[in-house]
């Protein structure tokens, strides 16, 4: 992790690549070249980065296996890798890439997001509990457009909205309230979310 980390610290796409040829059937180290490349691109290349997040179980607990490794061993979790800043570890750091490109509406990163949702607990079940709802605050064109994929994980979404706070859910409640057109169920699916607490 630290050599390509150190190569994309220089912008040395050649040599990441090159490191990153021999890590094709070892899902961390896929995972991680994914996102270095995409943070190479400017973040202008999301779809091999949303290719490479998982989809099944096994790459999804190669993932939050990740945030181990990247301690090198220790019981400290580093908030930065040579180039890249990760305030909060390097699980948080994928996690946030994600959340960004779900904020622009981006279909895959939604699916790839409430996948790893269905599963995350502890301090990443929390921040992502305290992440998501700010979706629906701020982004409520985004969330509509995005309903048909976030429908499937309806059970983890109830469980979020009990979570939150009474004037967060207030708040998610009006902005719904009037946004759909009349026969258009979305509004009041998502509304339902953060009434039945």
């Amino acid at each position: 992790m630290r050599t390509v980390a150190q190569f994309y610290a220089v912008g040395d796409r050649s040599s990441v690549d090159v490191c990153c040829e021999g890590v094709k059937e070892d899902h961390i180290g896929f995972q991680f070249c994914a996102l270095v490349r995409y943070l190479l691109s400017d973040r202008k290349e999301p779809g091999p980065f949303l290719a490479a997040m998982p989809e099944n179980d096994e790459q999804r607990n190669a993932l939050w296996f990740m945030e181990l490794i990247s301690a090198g061993g220790t019981d400290k979790t580093p908030t930065s890798l040579p180039g890249i800043r990760m305030p909060h570890g390097l699980l948080f750091k994928f996690v946030d890439e994600i959340f960004a490109l779900m904020q622009k509406g981006n279909a895959t990163a939604a699916e790839r997001y409430l996948f790893l949702y269905d599963d995350a607990n502890g301090e990443f079940g929390e921040y992502m509990d305290d992440q998501l709802p700010k979706l629906f605050l701020n982004y409520p064109q985004k969330v509509l457009v995005l309903w048909p994929v976030f429908q499937k994980h309806i059970k983890r979404l109830e469980m979020m909205g009990s979570f939150i706070e009474d004037a967060d859910a207030n708040l998610i409640i009006s902005r719904y309230s009037a946004l759909c057109k009349a026969g258009d169920t979305k509004c009041a699916e998502i509304r339902s979310i953060f009434v039945s607490r």
